[in-house]
């Protein structure tokens, strides 16, 4: 059984997480509006092959300073979507990265 508690810097799963048939990972990246922000993003997946189902972003904040992702990638496992969270977290422009799952439709 898949366990996710949300917080501002990390995600615990169960330690049978890795067990788990792979599901879809749900990213929710908070950064810094810059120039850069977005393609640097997207780098953390484009350097490993993968390519997201789903990318929405918005300019949010009261002088739109801020970029909110949310980022969709099918058929990961939970370790390999939390080293994704993990590298995303070291981007400098990212303040924050939430991540949760969805099951597959069979």
């Amino acid at each position: 059984m898949l366990t996710a508690t949300l917080s501002t810097t990390t995600t615990h799963l169960a330690p049978a997480a890795e067990a788990v048939a792979p599901a879809t990972a749900c990213f929710f990246v908070v950064a810094a509006a810059e120039v850069g922000t977005m393609s640097r993003v997207l780098e953390v997946f484009a350097l490993r092959s993968l390519l997201p189902s789903r990318w929405h972003s918005q300019r949010v904040g009261g002088r739109a300073d801020e970029v909110h992702i949310d980022v969709q990638l099918d058929d990961v496992a939970p370790g390999e979507a939390e080293k994704l969270a993990r590298k995303l977290r070291q981007l400098v422009e990212v303040r924050q990265v939430l991540i949760t799952f969805k099951a597959v439709a069979d």
